[in-house]
């Protein structure tokens, strides 16, 4: 379960001065190594730990993940990301399985499929869609909406698991 700045394993470092300091949420993901989307997701994972507002580590043990990566040729289904997570309150996790599909990623420019794995890993934390302003959680992603992570993306991941 991940509980608002507690999660993930703590951190035993400890900070000179907690007074100016933002918690940090974390969770552990579990992607192979031989995943054929290993690439995209860790420049996901990069571009959403860049952010500070949420941390995302690679574990190799899946009994200890939160949330598990998996990808394949799914087909034609309706969907290029699709994530799947049990219903719980805002700011929790129980445990989350995020599906690429290659039928349709491999099909995309590289800026698309970076929006969609962006996309699901904030899905898998609890972010919805936003379709009022530029997203990376806009619903749907095509040429003119592909967003990559925006200010009001970090923000919405900061209004769920950063206490004030």
């Amino acid at each position: 379960m991940i509980l608002a700045g507690k999660t993930g394993k703590s951190s035993k470092k400890k900070s000179k001065s907690k007074k100016n300091r933002i918690p940090t949420a974390n969770v552990l993901i579990y992607l192979n190594s031989h995943n054929p989307d290993y690439e995209l997701v860790q420049k996901a994972l990069k571009a959403w730990n860049k952010t500070k507002a949420f941390r995302f580590r690679q574990v190799k043990n899946l009994k200890k993940t939160n949330i598990l990566i998996t990808s394949g040729n799914y087909g034609e289904t309706t969907w290029a990301g699709m994530t799947q997570m049990a219903n719980v309150p805002r700011g929790y996790l129980y445990g989350s399985i995020i599906y690429l599909n290659d039928y349709y990623l491999n099909q995309l420019s590289s800026h698309i499929q970076l929006a969609v794995a962006e996309h699901e890993l904030v899905h898998a934390i609890g972010l919805n869609h936003n379709d009022t302003e530029p997203s990376v959680m806009n619903p749907a992603v095509l040429d003119e909406n592909a967003y990559t992570i925006q200010k009001c993306d970090i923000e919405a991941v900061k209004r769920i698991y950063h206490k004030r």
